[in-house]
Parts: structure tokens; sequence; C-alpha cells
């Protein structure tokens, strides 16, 4: 079994993977942007820290099993094939339906399907870009996924100002399917499985490797990848929770323009297309830990600084404070990604690299769970600014973790202090 040999030849992957990663991330920002826009004008705070929850669910429960049935066969393009067909028919049924519990459901299965994009992709990058390399494989992967991310929500804003409810999501299906087309032709440089897949084989797998017992867990605490994976939940904790809100936040809070808001989301991704070159071969110099412990920390610092965007009158100074955070925000958010992916890529066996690049994604979710719903509690009975503030300490908390708990996966990169 197996799919390693693609369509077209080798000279062809980088521009083929950086396209798919491209239009896999593209409809994800868009999609949940908008829907917390119309359920907000319908719904309260907690119902629009939902749609965020609703799709870290899914990664949280769904990417590991992804990630184990590409580990068991070997069939990363054939996976990725039909969860993206799947996804785009779910994004034309939340098209149709309008509401506010109905269209949290439907972003959520979409979700799931979506969920297997991340760790089966960072397989194959990773393995592509082998030890002297997986940095800047998986910064130029991740480069072209920031691309995705700042399209979507730059057009975010104006979608809602141009296209009706409809139009968005069919126009993300067919966007999803354009995906699926591209990813097709990507090699799997993973080598082929001779399992026979069976749901049998599935379940008991999924089980052993998400509650491993006692004595075979050594590959989940290797130079102390377990805490990276609390680190990452606690960081999700923050940025994610504040991610969920700032839509309502920054148009109703602030006082910025649907257009603006757009435009600021986008920023962060925009400024991690060329961020995540830069931590791709930072990573290679100055080691895994030091990048993704000042990622943490950036993303503390992140919550506080919008905490205090309506510390200023109205107007332009507003503007910069939040400029400034969205500064802040996109080279923590880089180097915290490219950090803990390049630790795992490192650590992992390829035969539980997906299941491993899964389990983060788990992580992740979560941090997308636990964050929106804490913070469209505390929002409910504080305020935004105090709400963001308390955030922050959960990514302050895991930066202490990694400095205290990991250590450095590359040779030659100790920096005092760190290790």
């Amino acid at each position: 079994m197996g799919d390693t040999s693609p369509p077209l030849g080798q000279d062809y992957q980088r521009p083929i993977i950086g396209v798919s990663a491209l239009l896999w991330s593209l409809p994800t920002n868009l999609a949940t942007t908008t829907l917390a826009v119309f359920v907000g004008r319908q719904g309260t705070a907690f119902q629009v820290s939902l749609v965020t929850m609703s799709h870290f669910l899914a990664l949280l429960l769904f990417a590991p099993v992804w990630g184990v049935v590409a580990d068991l066969t070997g069939e990363h393009r054939r996976l990725l094939a039909g969860a993206g067909i799947a996804g785009s028919l779910v994004l034309v049924v939340l098209g149709l339906t309008e509401g506010v519990w109905y269209p949290i459901l439907l972003r959520g299965l979409y979700a799931t399907f979506f969920a297997a994009f991340p760790p089966l992709m960072l397989t194959i990058v990773s393995e592509r870009g082998g030890a002297s390399r997986r940095g800047q494989a998986l910064g130029t992967f991740n480069s072209w996924r920031s691309v995705g991310f700042a399209l979507g929500q730059f057009f975010a804003g104006l979608s809602l100002a141009l296209l009706t409810y409809f139009e968005i999501y069919f126009a993300l299906a067919v966007v999803t399917l354009a995906a699926t087309a591209v990813t097709w032709f990507v090699a799997n440089p993973v080598p082929a499985r001779e399992t026979t897949l069976r749901w049998t084989t599935v379940r008991e797998q999924v089980r052993h490797r998400l509650l491993p017992v006692r004595g075979d867990r050594s590959h989940l605490t290797t130079s102390g990848l377990h805490w990276v994976y609390v680190a990452v939940g606690l960081q999700g904790v923050t940025f994610f929770g504040l991610l969920s809100l700032l839509p309502v936040y920054l148009t109703d809070e602030v006082g910025v323009s649907e257009t603006l808001m757009g435009f600021f989301l986008g920023l962060n991704p925009l400024s991690r297309i060329a961020l995540m070159l830069v931590f791709g071969a930072a990573v290679e110099r100055y080691g895994r830990k030091l990048i993704l412990a000042l990622g943490l920390l950036g993303t503390g610092v992140f919550a506080v600084v919008l905490a205090a965007a309506t510390v200023p009158p109205p107007g332009v100074l507003r503007l910069v404070v939040v400029g400034v955070g969205f500064g802040i925000i996109a080279v923590s958010f880089s180097a915290a990604v490219i950090g803990s992916q390049t630790f795992i890529g490192d650590v992992a066996a390829v035969d539980r690299e997906s299941e491993l690049m899964g389990v983060r994604s788990t992580a992740m979710g979560v941090g997308g769970v636990i964050g929106p719903l804490l913070v469209g509690g505390l929002v409910t009975l504080l305020t935004y600014d105090i709400a963001f503030v308390l955030l922050s300490g959960f990514s302050f908390a895991g930066t202490a973790l990694v400095v205290v708990g990991v250590s450095e996966t590359v040779t030659g990169t100790a920096v005092p202090g760190l290790d």
C-alpha cells in the first residue's frame, strides 16, 4: 500500500506543496471570521466564541485519528483527497443553513475534515526536509499557509461587504475543491505500508496511541516532548481565546470598521509569510527551544497589548496599539509554530510522525476549546481588558514549562539560561 508516486515529478513538488498549503488554509480563517460576525449579529459573545471553539474541538478529536490512519496506511494523498471533497460539501450545506446553532455545528463538522491537513502534510514536508533541512522545509510550508490565512482574513471583510451569506460559503467550497485537486499531485516520501486497514485496527491504534499503557510512553517524553505539548496547549488558550472574540472586540469595543477589522486580522498571517522563513532558518542556527520559548512569551505580551487597546481615546492611537499587538503576535506565533514542529520532527520516529504531529494539533485543539469558552465566560462576567490580561498568564506559564522542562534537540545550539 502507499501513494508515493505522484502524477508530476520532483521538480514541481515545492510549488505544488506551497499552492496546496495556501488553498487549504484560506477557507478556514475566512469561514471562522465571517461566521463569527453573522453569529454576533444574532447571538451573544459566548455564542460567538463557540464558532472558534467548534473548529478546535474538531482538531482535538480528529487530527490524531487522521494521523494514525495515515501512519498505518501511508495513504496520505488519498486521505487528503477524501477529506477535501467531504469538507467542500459541508461548506455548501453551511451556506444553506442560517441561524446560530446549526451553522456553529456545521463549522465544527467542516473542521473534522480540515483536521486531516496539518498532521498529514506536515509529515510529508518534514520527511522531505530531513534532519538537515527540516526547519527550512517547514518554514517554507508555513509561509505558504500564512499566505492562505492572510488572504482569508483580508477577504473576510470584503466578503461581508460584497457577498451574500450563501455566496461566501459556496466560494469557499470551490476553493476547497481546488485545494484537493492540487494536493493530489503531491509526492509522499513516507514509506509504503503493508497494513490492511480495518475499523477495528484503527480504533485499537487510536486508543493505544492516545492512551498508551505505562512503559510505552517514552516516545511522548523524549527531550521533554510532553512539556512542548502542554506549552502549545497553554499558548492556544491565550491565542485562540482572544481570536474568538477579536472580530467583535475590534468592531464594537475598539471602534474599527469591518473592512479594517479584516485588515488587522490579516496582518498577522501576512507578516508570517516572511517570518516563517526567518524562523525556519533561525531554528537551525539557534535551536528549537529558544525559538519556541520566545514565541510563547510573545503570545502573552500580545494579550496584554490588546487589552490596552481601549485605554487611549478613540482615534489613531488606538489603531497604533492594535497594530503593535498584531505585529507582536505575528513574530511570536511564527516562532512557536516552527519551534514546536521542528522539535517534534526531530524526536519522532517516521512511523509515528503523523501521529505526533496530530497530537500537536490536539494540544492546540485543547487550547482552542478552553480558550474561547473561558474568554466568553470571563467577558460575560467581567470586561474584555481584564479577560485578555488573565488569558495572558497561560502563555507565560507555557514559557516557563519550556525553559525548565525541555531539552534542545540540535547539537551546538545551547543558549545560556535555557539549557
